[in-house]
């Protein structure tokens, strides 16, 4: 299944880092993907479970012929190009959005697909999604106080 590709603008980059200048403050912790893959019986996100179908990106990134699942994310190893990095982004994105379900992280996703609509915005630039997983991954390593 070929993934949906969106140009990364400057604008849509300097729009993320403004929205996540406050974090260092505001996040004590933050749980690592390979904790979360681990540990889903402490995924506090509403409707959001390890074998549900992550909406978008409807993909298949894991190559197994299947949907990817939330779970599948955390799963993910990397890789070359564009879908490397998508798979990165996604690892790190999801591993964020249960960190901020289960810590009050000051930005709000009412819900998982507004979580991947703004992890859409970088998708088909590869160092775009990296700047951004990096920047998720930075916070996913706060310490996780579970």
């Amino acid at each position: 299944m070929k993934t949906r590709r969106i140009p990364l603008l400057v604008g849509i980059v300097l729009l993320a880092a403004m929205a996540f200048v406050g974090l260092a403050s505001a996040c004590d912790y933050g749980c690592t993907p390979g904790y979360w893959k681990n540990h889903p019986e402490n995924w506090q996100c509403p409707n959001v479970g390890p074998d549900e179908v992550m909406d978008p990106p409807y993909a298949d990134l894991d190559g197994d012929g299947d949907l990817d699942t939330f779970m599948d994310a955390l799963n993910y190893k990397g890789g070359s190009g564009d879908a490397g990095a998508e798979r990165i982004l996604l690892r790190a994105g999801v591993a964020a959005y249960l960190n901020a379900c289960a810590f009050d992280y000051p930005y709000d996703f009412s819900d998982d697909s507004d979580f991947f609509d703004y992890l859409g915005d970088p998708v088909g630039q590869r160092q775009g999604m990296l700047d951004l997983a990096g920047y998720f991954d930075y916070y996913n390593n706060a310490g996780c106080p579970f």
